[in-house]
């Protein structure tokens, strides 16, 4: 028996393939953070940096040894404090690279991103996830649960744990309380 011999063509060269130089722009900020240092204990009613500087009471309206030229010199120290000194919001922090939950493959835990908060993530963790046993369903994993339950729980906790938790206020708008309900 003799073989087949099958021809083939020689392949055809086209140009039908381009190449582009694309500019790729840089990535947009996509979630606000906060720099959480100097932001635990719970004031119940912050001081001005006027206030703070003279050391005077809130709630007092006056001081009784007070005369006017002190009140006059603590005014223009605030006033060239407010000048120089222009509040632009809390200092962001940087989101962490890469997927919460995956540690050892460029993803992050909220343990070491909320580093100083053991007690409070604990409390917060648990409240989260009686709330998220509640509303959703616990046998669907968290990326087939539908994205209105995910969002109730995310206000939920927004409006009930920032009466405890001032911390919790820092969080508004940003992804890490979707993090909480995934674990």
């Amino acid at each position: 028996m003799r073989p087949l011999h099958v021809s083939r063509h020689p392949p055809t060269i086209t140009n039908r393939v381009e190449f582009v130089r694309v500019k790729i722009l840089p990535r947009p900020d996509i979630t606000a953070r906060v720099n959480y240092a100097g932001k635990w204990a719970i004031d119940p009613m912050p001081l001005s940096p006027c206030l703070a500087m003279t050391g005077l009471d809130p709630e007092l309206e006056s001081c009784p040894d007070s005369n006017d030229d002190d009140e006059e010199n603590i005014d223009e120290l605030c006033n060239e404090n407010n000048d120089t000194n222009v509040d632009k919001g809390p200092r962001m922090i940087p989101k962490p690279q890469g997927e919460r939950g995956r540690p050892r493959s460029g993803g992050y835990t909220l343990s070491k991103v909320l580093e100083g908060w053991d007690g409070d993530l604990k409390v917060i963790s648990a409240f989260v996830k009686s709330e998220a046993d509640k509303a959703l369903d616990m046998t669907l994993s968290y990326k087939n649960q539908p994205q209105t339950g995910i969002d109730a729980i995310c206000e939920l906790v927004q409006t009930t744990l920032t009466v405890s938790f001032r911390k919790i206020e820092l969080f508004i708008g940003i992804s890490s309380l979707p993090d909480f309900a995934q674990l």
